[in-house]
C-alpha cells in the first residue's frame, strides 16, 4: 500500500518527476513488496515497521520509473494501445526495445509472416506450436525424474497419455489467457479514464506484461524457446566455471520474460532480433540471478524471481543499499 501511494504521489508530481506509469499488477506487486521487505530487513536490520515505510518508498520509485521507461517501446509494439507493463520485465522491455532495431528488418522478417516449409508448417499456427513444444518441454522435465515417478503423478492415467494432456491443457490455457487479457486491458483502459480526466491526467495504467502476448503469438512461442536455449546454455557454463550456485529455471521466468520480449524483438528487428535478443535473456537471467542470490541474503538454497528487471536491477539497487548501509554502519 505504502508502495502504490508513493507510485501515485510520483505520478501525480509528474510536471517534476516526469513518472507516468501507475503499477496496477497486484499479485505482481504483492510479490514485489514480500521481496524489497526481505531486502530492507537483511541489510539494514530495521525494525517491522521501519522496514515496511523503506520497503515501500524504494519499491513505489522502481514502480514509478520501471512502468514509465518503457511506454514508447509498449506503444510502437502496440500501435498506442494506451497501457504499459507493470511487471517483472519493465526494464528489459525497454532495454531489448534498445538493441532488438539492429538485428533484423522488421518488414521482411516478421514472425507472424513466417511461413515454414514442408511438414515444419504445422508450427505456422500459434496454438498448435505452442501445444507440441510445451509437450515436448514438459515431458523432458517430467522425465528426468524417471517414468515411474510421471507414473505416480499421472495416477491411473498412462503416462505418456498424461505428459501429452499437460501439454494440450497448456495450449489451452494460453487461447484463455490471451482473449482475458484482451477484456481485461481494454475494461482497465475504460475505467482508467475517469482517473486520467480528473486526477492525474498523464497517468498510464500498467498491466500484466501478458498483455504484449497477443500482438505477435508467434513471436512470443519463438521468444519462450531461445529464452531456454539462452538459459540452457549458462547452465552449462555455470558447471564449466564450477559456480558456486546453479540456476534451475521455472517456467514463468522462461515463458513470461521471453514470450514478451520476444513480441518486442519481433516489432523492431524481426525474428532474427527475437532469436538472438531471447537468447541473450536467458543468459542474462541466469547470470543476473546467481548475482542477485550471492548478495541478497537468500542463500543458495532458495528461490529467486530470475526475471530480467530482478537479475539486473534490483541486484543493482541491493549493492546501493548495502554500501549504504555499510557507510551508516547498519545491518
Amino acid at each position: 500500500m505504502i508502495a502504490f501511494f508513493v507510485n501515485l504521489l510520483f505520478v501525480f508530481f509528474g510536471k517534476y518527476t516526469k513518472a507516468k506509469g501507475i503499477f496496477l499488477t497486484g499479485n505482481t506487486g504483492v510479490a514485489h513488496a514480500q521481496a524489497f521487505l526481505w531486502l530492507v530487513i537483511y541489510i539494514f536490520g530495521f525494525g517491522t515497521l521501519t522496514s515496511s515505510i523503506v520497503a515501500g518508498i524504494i519499491l513505489g520509485i522502481f514502480w514509478a520509473y520501471g512502468t514509465t521507461l518503457p511506454i514508447k517501446t509498449i506503444n510502437h509494439v502496440t500501435n498506442d494501445a494506451g497501457f504499459t507493463i507493470g511487471h517483472n520485465q519493465m526494464f528489459g522491455i525497454w532495454f531489448f526495445g534498445k538493441i532488438g532495431r539492429f538485428f533484423g528488418d522488421p518488414e521482411k522478417e516478421d514472425a507472424e509472416k513466417l511461413s515454414l516449409p514442408g511438414w515444419l508448417g504445422v508450427f505456422d499456427h500459434n496454438v498448435t506450436a505452442i501445444a507440441i513444444i510445451m509437450t515436448i518441454f514438459v515431458g523432458g522435465f517430467l522425465l528426468s525424474i524417471g517414468i515411474p515417478n510421471v507414473q505416480e503423478l499421472a495416477g491411473k492415467e498412462h503416462w505418456l497419455i498424461y505428459i501429452i494432456k499437460l501439454g494440450l491443457q497448456f495450449s489451452m490455457y494460453m487461447v484463455i489467457l490471451l482473449q482475458g487479457v484482451r477484456m481485461l486491458v481494454g475494461e482497465i483502459n475504460q475505467s482508467f479514464k475517469g482517473i486520467q480526466e480528473r486526477l492525474i491526467p498523464n497517468a498510464v495504467p500498467a498491466v500484466d506484461v501478458a498483455a504484449l502476448l497477443p500482438f505477435s503469438p508467434n513471436a512470443a512461442t519463438l521468444g519462450f524457446i531461445f529464452t531456454t536455449l539462452g538459459t540452457v546454455f549458462t547452465m552449462g557454463l555455470l558447471v564449466l566455471f564450477k559456480s558456486p550456485i546453479m540456476v534451475l529455471p521455472g517456467f514463468v521466468p522462461l515463458f513470461f520474460s521471453g514470450g514478451p520480449i520476444g513480441v518486442v524483438a519481433n516489432k523492431y528487428g524481426g525474428y532474427k532480433s527475437t532469436i538472438i535478443c531471447t537468447f541473450l535473456l536467458g543468459i542474462i537471467q541466469t547470470l543476473g540471478t546467481v548475482w542477485a542470490i550471492l548478495i541478497s541474503g537468500v542463500g543458495n538454497s532458495i528461490g529467486w524471481t530470475g526475471m530480467f528487471d530482478w537479475a539486473t536491477v534490483v541486484p543493482f539497487i541491493t549493492e546501493i543499499m548495502r554500501f549504504v548501509a555499510k557507510v551508516f554502519g547498519l545491518g
